[in-house]
C-alpha cells in the first residue's frame, strides 16, 4: 500500500513532540491512560510505523483529518481539506473523516483498517459544587496559558503575531496573555462600514478601546457590504462546512486573512484566537434578524449542551482552514486548558455572567476589565446592522441555499453522480465500517 499524503496545516505539540506523542498514542490508544497535557495541541498526523499506517487526529479534532481507501487497498489519499482529497481521487462518497481523539490504524500489506478511540473528552466529568474552587481553577488556568504563550514565543521565532480581537471577553483574555508574553503582537478587528459617514460596529469600537488599553498597534479591516460568489464558494471550500452560523463567521475571517496577508505579505503570520470558549461553557444563544431566528439551540441543560458542542468541534474550519490558505498559522490557546472547563460544575456554568465570574479575574488590566463588563454584540452579527448575519439574510442566501451551493462545489470534482451528507449529525461522516475500539 502506498500513501498520497496531501496534509499542509502546520502541527503544534503543547507537552511533547510529535515523536513522543505519537509513540503515546499507538502504543497505549484504547487504555485510556493516556494524560491530556500528554499529547495537547493541535495536529493532524499521516505515519508509518512498522507494517502499519497510523492517521492521527488531536483530541479536540482541531486539525481535520480526511482520507480516502481505495477499494483494492492500494493507496490511502489523506488530507486537511476534502476538496483536496476529492479532487485527487474523484470519488467523494468514500472520503470519511478520522474522529477527534481517534486514529485509524492500517495494514500496510493487506489495506484492512481499524478506528481507535485513544482520548475521549467527552468523558471529562465536572466536579461537585462543593469542591470547586474558583481560585485554584484560575490559577491552572493561569499557568497552562502561560505555558503555552512561552513555548508559542520559542516555537515561532521571528513572526509577527496577530490577535483576532472581537471586542469580547474571551479574545481579550487571548490578547492580554499575548501582550504580556509576545513580541511584536498587533490586533486586528473586522466591521462592515455602513451609511454615508462609513459608520463602524460596537464591536469594532469596543475593540480598539480594548488594544490601546493593552497597548498594542491596532490593525482595522474594514469592508463593504457587499458578496461576491467567488468568495463564498472559497469560503465554503476551506470553510468545510455549509451552515450558516459557520459560514458567517468563516466569511469574516477569510476578509481579516486575505488583508492581513496583502499588508504583510512576507512575514511569518500566526494567529491567535477566542475561539473555544464559547463551546467550554455553552455560550452560544439565538439570534432574530428581520423576524427570522438564526442559530437555534437544542433546548437542554446547559451541562449536556456543553457536550453537544465539544461534540460539535469536529467539524468546520472556520478559522484554521480559512486562515491557512493565505498561508497563516492559526492558534487556539483555549485548548489546551479544555478539561479545566470542562470540569467546572454545571451549578456554576448556570448561574447569570458564569463566564464573566470564571475568566474576567484572569485579566490583570483594570481598565480592560471595566470595558467588558460592558454589553458586547455577538461576533458574526456586530452590530444593530445586523453584520455578516444581516448582510446574507438581506442578500436571501439562507442556510438551504448555502447547502446546495457546498454539494455543488463537490459534484464539479467528482466522478460520483450524487454525493453522500459528508455532515451528520454535527459530525463529519467516519467509516461505520471500521472497527471502533473504545
Amino acid at each position: 500500500m502506498n500513501i498520497d499524503n496531501l496534509l499542509k496545516l502546520p502541527n503544534v505539540f503543547v507537552g511533547g513532540s510529535e515523536e513522543n506523542v505519537v509513540s503515546l498514542i499507538t502504543t497505549t490508544g484504547g487504555s485510556g491512560q493516556i494524560s491530556p497535557q500528554a499529547i495537547g495541541g493541535q495536529f493532524s498526523l499521516a505515519v508509518r510505523q512498522g507494517d502499519h499506517y497510523y492517521l492521527i487526529r488531536d483530541r479536540l479534532g482541531i486539525n481535520k483529518l480526511f482520507y480516502h481507501l481505495d477499494p483494492e487497498g492500494r493507496t490511502v489519499t489523506v488530507g486537511n481539506y476534502i476538496h483536496d482529497v476529492a479532487a485527487a481521487v474523484r470519488d467523494l462518497n468514500r472520503i470519511f473523516s478520522v474522529p477527534p481523539g481517534h486514529f485509524l490504524k492500517i495494514d500496510a500489506a493487506s489495506g484492512t483498517h481499524k478506528l481507535v478511540s485513544y482520548y475521549d473528552i467527552s468523558e471529562t466529568d465536572s466536579q461537585p459544587a462543593e469542591a470547586f474552587d474558583p481560585v485554584a481553577f484560575r490559577d491552572r488556568v493561569h499557568t497552562a496559558l502561560s505555558r503555552f504563550f512561552s513555548q508559542v514565543k520559542a516555537q515561532f521565532p521571528d513572526s509577527l503575531f496577530c490577535v483576532c480581537l472581537s471586542g469580547g471577553l474571551d479574545s481579550s483574555l487571548i490578547a492580554s496573555y499575548a501582550s504580556e508574553y509576545l513580541d511584536p503582537v498587533v490586533a486586528t478587528t473586522f466591521s462592515y462600514q455602513s451609511g454615508p459617514n462609513g459608520t463602524v460596529s460596537e464591536d469594532f469600537t469596543a475593540a480598539s478601546a480594548i488594544a490601546a488599553h493593552l497597548g498594542l498597534r491596532f490593525e482595522p479591516i474594514l469592508a463593504k457590504k457587499e458578496i461576491a460568489t467567488e468568495v463564498l464558494d472559497t469560503v465554503l471550500r476551506y470553510g468545510q462546512d455549509w451552515r450558516d452560523f459557520n459560514v458567517h463567521c468563516a466569511w469574516v475571517n477569510h476578509l481579516i486573512g486575505r488583508e492581513m496577508r496583502r499588508r504583510f505579505p512576507l512575514r511569518r503570520l500566526v494567529f491567535l484566537t477566542g475561539d473555544l470558549m464559547n463551546e467550554f461553557v455553552a455560550d452560544y444563544t439565538p439570534v432574530t434578524y428581520g423576524g427570522a431566528t438564526y442559530y437555534p439551540q437544542p433546548k437542554i441543560s446547559k451541562e449536556r449542551l456543553r457536550r453537544f458542542f465539544i461534540y460539535g468541534l469536529d467539524t468546520s474550519d472556520r478559522e484554521i482552514g480559512i486562515f491557512h490558505q493565505w498561508d497563516i498559522t492559526t492558534l487556539q490557546p483555549y485548548s489546551v486548558v479544555a478539561e479545566e472547563y470542562l470540569g467546572v460544575p454545571a451549578e456554576i456554568l448556570n448561574a447569570p455572567h458564569s463566564k464573566e465570574t470564571l475568566n474576567l479575574p484572569l485579566i490583570s488590566n483594570p481598565k480592560v476589565q471595566e470595558s467588558l463588563t460592558k454589553t458586547k454584540v455577538r461576533a458574526q452579527v456586530g452590530g444593530s446592522d445586523g453584520g455578516t448575519l444581516g448582510m446574507f439574510h438581506d442578500h436571501d442566501i439562507s442556510q438551504s441555499i448555502l447547502k446546495t451551493r457546498w454539494e455543488k462545489l463537490f459534484l464539479d470534482m467528482t466522478a460520483n453522480e450524487a454525493i453522500k451528507p459528508m455532515i451528520i449529525s454535527g459530525r463529519y461522516r467516519s467509516d461505520s465500517s471500521s472497527q471502533c475500539a473504545a
